[in-house]
């Protein structure tokens, strides 16, 4: 993919604020739950999946809520190929709840590894009135490359609450994993399915006989 240096600068930007966002803040707060969705587990070369970044275990209109996040995905690009990423989720983006314009990145630089980020300019007081306890972080749209099961993992996690203090992460997550297969072509499914008929019936007319 060709290099644009507007997006790059916009990458460092955000992962930078989000660095120092935290540094500021220095302390950790309550455990919340990231999991990984993902539309189907099994799809064909050349079909689409969707994996959904969600979180859970924030506090519904009140502390803690989350002003920052930053993501490394890693995945075997062999098998699958990346398409696009959607941040927030059906209800409107989550960090962005004043429509200020939070500041989103991401970088693909790397061969099997998407890094995301999000820093929202909403304050702590819109985030911990009117943000859910549970959303959608972003959307992550996947192909199938090559016939291969691959493993999406998130080595790498950041979560910032509204004061800047680290949110951990609960144990509980865990890696998913998505097959391509090669679709068999129709014909060979009516081929297939036209034999097995054929010899239901000769054994059913040897018995007869």
């Amino acid at each position: 993919m060709p290099t644009n240096p507007v997006r790059i600068c916009s990458q460092l930007f955000g992962r930078w604020l989000l660095l120092f966002v935290g540094l500021i803040g220095a302390g950790t707060t309550s455990a919340a739950t990231i999991m990984l969705n993902p539309s189907a587990t099994s799809i064909g070369v050349g079909q689409a999946v969707t994996v959904d970044v969600n979180i859970a275990g924030l506090g519904a209109g009140s502390a803690p809520s989350l002003s920052a996040f930053d993501f490394e995905l890693t995945f075997d690009d062999s098998v699958l190929g990346w398409a696009v990423i959607s941040f927030g989720d059906p209800a409107g983006d989550q960090l962005d709840l004043t429509y200020s314009g939070a500041i989103t990145s991401y970088d693909d630089s790397v061969a099997g590894s998407l890094f995301f980020s999000e820093v929202s300019l909403d304050d702590q007081a819109t985030l911990e009135s009117l943000q859910p306890a549970s959303f959608r972080l972003a959307q992550l749209s996947f192909y199938g490359m090559a016939a291969g099961t691959t493993v999406l993992d998130l080595p790498s996690i950041t979560l910032l609450d509204a004061i800047g203090d680290v949110i951990t992460i609960d144990a509980a997550f865990a890696p998913i994993s998505v097959e391509v297969v090669v679709p068999v072509p129709a014909a060979v499914w009516m081929f297939g399915s036209a034999l097995g008929t054929l010899m239901v019936l000769r054994r059913r007319f040897q018995a007869v006989f």
